[in-house]
């Protein structure tokens, strides 16, 4: 089994890296410091693949990943860096000199990691492979010149059975004096090099490159170009001295130029099987990756959530800029990821960036770019995050909170579409969409002058209003449903949760949610982290949303009083009617029925203007009507 030692001083990295890497067959070692993976090697030996964090206590992964490369004497063994998501082109050239293979920046995608795992392991196989096939040929051809060495010696006081030996081998061979002089050269070196006279000297000659392996040590083999009759060809060369009267050494010269295209072709081959699967798993992560963040899922059947699927389905195709507007919590990165992955720019970048996570003093060089020597510490230029975009998308998310300069920047980019990098005289047109987002009221800050009207103006030609979950309270079982499936499948616990209780439901639909969908998974990622199954029960819930849903109920007056006067005790399990979540297709069926009734009630009937509101083809709104078994409107 293939071993694998992970290094990192964060406890959680190493079980998430671990987790995942065992998952797909491999056994694999931690350790939280450089010192505890030199002693894990001392104590287990050698790894095959070694994960590595670039900061660690005491020495550093750069100090750790050249102890492993010289102290251990493992050069050719994969080692792969995590590092930092700031890290810059210097740490991965300081990586890459202290002796790595590969590396990711953290955060680590479970995936993007397997196929680097994979990709090196092949790659470290295929080197071996070809290391043994050139030992194979080293002990051929040293078993041929072991022999040939033989025969020489035997014959060395025999010169014309050693001249006629020389000229059958198929190997230019040549016979050179102490000084330097050709005493004889057999017919394979003529029909090379052309007619070679006898006592000429060696270095004017075509075969004067010898003399670059004169001074090497007898019987060791060098690889030397030499210009032919038949143009430039890779020689292997090895010299014996000859033992007689005069010192003589003699040249076998054996022409490896077409192993050694052979062995390139090979290898190269198999760079390119391994960059091919590389490039097919890329792309199946791709695709995966636009399914994950498709408008379809952003779930919900209520009439507000139709109507963000609309105006995405209008507008995914459309370069004009979208402000996205709505409480935190409630979607709207999904909505702008929705607007990039279904539309034409799929396959170009998505730049997501929180305006008020950038300091004001580098907000114009984050966005706009910087060239080298702009300011103090600019030792190379900077691209910018809107040319970092370039054929995709910007999402600029809390765009209430961008700082009044870059905001004049920005209304000019809207206006011009060019950009103007800190410290340059050039305008560069850059071709990016722009995405927005806001929890803000922009027009209060208009009137406080800490948002510029005119951009404003720029900004809500085109919105989209994501609902806050109190807005659409019968979503509740749908996204009960999809958060039960989504965690079941992401947890490692093998617990099968089929519903939620009707007490739950009820303090859900009277709870207000200020956190929306968010705070809604996190209770189920609670809930179902304790709770035993397959129902989640009120005891599963945090005690802060029964105290919550208690003081709401007793306001409300009329509303359901599940959970009245639960205080801060927990209620103890008991039996009671449970409310069963019912099965995907069912719902979505459900669901687009509940659509095409609506677009036939505001169409009057008329199915063709339905079919336009739905968004599909009058065939396709035909075959749904006969599958719902809707004959008439209102039927």
């Amino acid at each position: 089994m293939i071993r694998i030692l992970v290094v990192d001083d964060q406890v959680e990295i190493l079980a998430l890296t671990r987790r995942s890497l065992e998952a797909a067959g491999y056994s694999v070692s931690t350790a939280e410091s450089g010192e505890a993976a030199l002693r894990e090697i001392q104590e287990r030996g050698p790894f095959d693949l070694y994960l590595l964090d670039v900061v660690l206590p005491g020495i550093s992964g750069y100090e750790l990943c050249r102890n492993i490369r010289e102290d251990f004497g493992l050069p050719d063994t994969p080692i792969l860096f995590m590092t930092a998501e700031r890290g810059g082109t210097e740490d991965l050239v300081q990586a890459f000199q202290s002796g790595a293979s590969d590396f990711l920046r953290k955060p680590v995608d479970s995936r993007e990691l397997l196929a680097r795992v994979q990709m090196l392991l092949k790659l470290r196989k295929a080197i071996q492979g070809a290391q043994l096939t050139n030992e194979r040929l080293r002990i051929l051809v040293d078993e041929r010149t072991k022999v040939l060495q033989e025969t020489f010696q035997e014959l060395k006081n025999q010169r014309d059975l050693f001249e006629r030996v020389v000229q059958g081998i198929p190997a230019a061979v040549v016979l050179v004096s102490d000084g330097g002089w050709i005493l004889s050269a057999n017919q394979e070196c003529s029909r090379l090099f052309g007619p070679i006279e006898r006592q000429t000297p060696l270095q004017h000659g075509p075969l004067a490159g010898l003399l670059a392996v004169q001074e090497e040590k007898s019987g060791a083999k060098e690889p030397i170009w030499l210009e032919t009759c038949e143009g430039r060809r890779l020689f292997e060369v090895e010299k014996s001295p000859l033992v007689s009267d005069v010192p003589e050494t003699l040249y076998y010269l054996r022409d490896i130029t077409e192993q050694q295209r052979v062995l390139e072709e090979s290898t190269m081959r198999v760079v390119e099987d391994l960059v091919e699967d590389l490039q097919g798993e890329i792309q199946t992560l791709k695709a995966e990756l636009h399914g994950r963040y498709q408008i379809s899922n952003f779930v919900g059947t209520s009439a507000p959530v139709a109507k963000i699927h609309r105006a995405v389905n209008q507008l995914r195709g459309s370069n004009v800029p979208v402000l996205v507007r709505g409480e935190s919590g409630t979607g709207k990165e999904l909505v702008a990821r929705a607007l990039h992955y279904d539309g034409p720019r799929a396959h170009g970048p998505f730049v997501p960036v929180h305006c008020g996570a950038i300091p004001k003093d580098l907000a114009e060089s984050e966005f706009f770019g910087h060239v080298q020597g702009a300011f103090s510490g600019a030792t190379q230029g900077s691209l910018g995050l809107f040319a970092r975009a370039e054929g995709g998308t910007l999402f600029l998310d809390e765009i209430g909170e961008m700082p009044l300069p870059i905001q004049a920047k920005l209304l000019r980019f809207l206006e011009s579409g060019e950009v103007r990098p800190v410290g340059s005289s050039e305008v560069r047109n850059v071709k990016t969409r722009l995405v927005f987002a806001t929890n803000k009221d922009l027009k209060k800050m208009v009137r406080e002058g800490t948002f510029r009207a005119d951009l404003l103006y720029r900004l809500d030609v085109v919105s989209i209003y994501i609902p806050s979950l109190r807005e659409r309270p019968e979503d509740l079982p749908r996204l009960a449903e999809h958060f039960l499936k989504k965690h079941q499948l992401l947890s490692e616990v093998q617990k099968d949760f089929i519903g939620i209780s009707r007490e739950v439901l009820a303090i859900f639909e009277a709870h207000d949610w200020p956190g929306n969908v968010r705070e809604l998974e996190n209770v189920f990622v609670r809930a179902m982290a304790i709770a035993p199954g397959p129902v989640l029960q009120v005891e599963d819930l945090p005690r802060d949303l029964l105290r919550y849903r208690t003081k709401r109920t007793r306001r409300g007056g009329g509303r359901s009083q599940v959970g009245e006067g639960l205080g801060d005790s927990l209620p103890q399990p008991k039996e009671e009617p449970r409310i069963l979540l019912p099965h995907l297709p069912t719902r979505k069926r459900e669901a687009e029925k509940k659509a095409i009734l609506e677009a036939l009630k505001k169409s009057g009937g008329n199915k063709p203007q339905a079919a336009k509101i739905l968004g599909i083809g009058r065939s396709s709104l035909y075959r749904k009507l006969k599958a719902f078994g809707i004959s008439q409107f209102g039927s």
